[in-house]
């Protein structure tokens, strides 16, 4: 009888032990899984880090870009206030100079 249990024993501890193998080969497939999906996330990760970057670049430039347009057209609506400054300038000169061309001609003719 004693032999009888040594032997189950014996079988139910080689089941386990072969069990405990298995399990310790799916735990090293799983660790070596989640180590290479670790590695697809930090490179995902790398990708968007760059990504960001330049879209930090670009939107950077993107607001030099708008400051130098706002300070141009800014520029450009003075510019254009002194042009028509001088052409309504230009517009009472010529006026007074018909004005005084015509009491020329009246004298002249007078």
């Amino acid at each position: 009888k004693l032999q009888s249990n040594i032997q189950l024993l014996e079988s139910e501890q080689a089941k386990f032990m072969e069990q405990n193998d298995l399990l310790m080969e799916t735990e090293r497939q799983n660790v070596e899984a989640l180590k290479i999906e670790n590695d697809k996330i930090k490179e995902s990760l790398a990708a968007l880090k760059k990504y960001s970057d330049e879209l930090t670049s670009k939107l950077d430039t993107a607001a030099m870009n708008l400051e130098k347009y706002q300070n141009e057209i800014l520029n450009l609506e003075e510019q254009k206030k002194v042009n028509l400054e001088t052409h309504l300038a230009n517009e009472e000169t010529i006026c007074s100079l018909e004005m005084k061309i015509r009491d020329y001609q009246d004298t002249l003719t007078n």
